[in-house]
């Protein structure tokens, strides 16, 4: 079963800890068959800022950020031996079995896929649930900057309180994933997982004994 491992755009400031997540997935991919979907990062804060400044419609922003996830895709390339990057979800699946990390940059199989609504409410975690749908894997795991799926935001609110297993239907309204996702993980069946792609003992729990800190979401 392949494991599709979405790396969150929030981590991409902390290139240490980012690299360390990299070198962490290589050394796991031998025995778990990794596919590594990567968010927007800065790339995306950018096409947000040019959507607001040039009123661009929800079909234009939706490809730029698309395009925006192959920007940090083959930046994420670079950060670890054995990371390689491929436009075609059939590679990925062909390295994912020989023990590598291929990091999938969307753009030339999804720029143009009507199954994908063109909307900010489908932003890269929607896009991981649906290449995982398509390479037949039950588990998705969402890396972020933070815990999991809180009570409330826990940047600004000490009081929040860790949701550590949520279903998908009652995921609707928490801020740390996108707005289609619940819809994509109820569709698809799969099973997701929200992570701190900070702390790579984490991932590393998860893949190998089956738990972990963080939120599991079941659809």
């Amino acid at each position: 079963m392949y494991v599709v491992v979405k790396v969150g755009g929030s981590l991409e400031p902390h290139k240490s800890a980012l690299t360390k997540l990299m070198r962490t997935l290589v050394r796991l991919a031998p025995t778990h068959k990794i596919i590594v979907v990567p968010g927007g990062g800065s790339f995306a804060d950018k096409v947000r800022e040019a959507a607001s400044t040039y009123n661009l419609s929800d079909e234009v922003a939706h490809r730029m950020a698309i395009l925006a996830m192959d920007q940090y895709g083959l930046l994420l390339s670079c950060l670890a031996e054995r990371c390689t990057y491929t436009y075609s979800l059939t590679e990925a699946k062909e390295e994912a079995s020989k023990g590598s990390v291929p990091i999938y940059l969307p753009s030339r199989e999804l720029l143009f896929d009507q199954s994908l609504e063109a909307s900010w409410g489908v932003t890269s975690d929607s896009i991981a649930a649906y290449t995982a749908w398509r390479c037949s894997s039950a588990l998705l795991v969402l890396l972020k900057d933070v815990d999991g799926v809180f009570t409330a935001d826990p940047k600004k609110d000490s009081g929040a309180k860790l949701i550590r297993s949520i279903s998908a239907s009652a995921l609707h309204g928490y801020g740390c994933v996108d707005k289609a996702l619940p819809i994509y993980i109820q569709r698809f069946n799969i099973v997701c997982w929200v992570l701190n792609g900070l702390k790579c003992g984490r991932l590393r729990s998860l893949l190998t004994i089956g738990k972990t800190v963080g939120t599991k979401v079941i659809p």
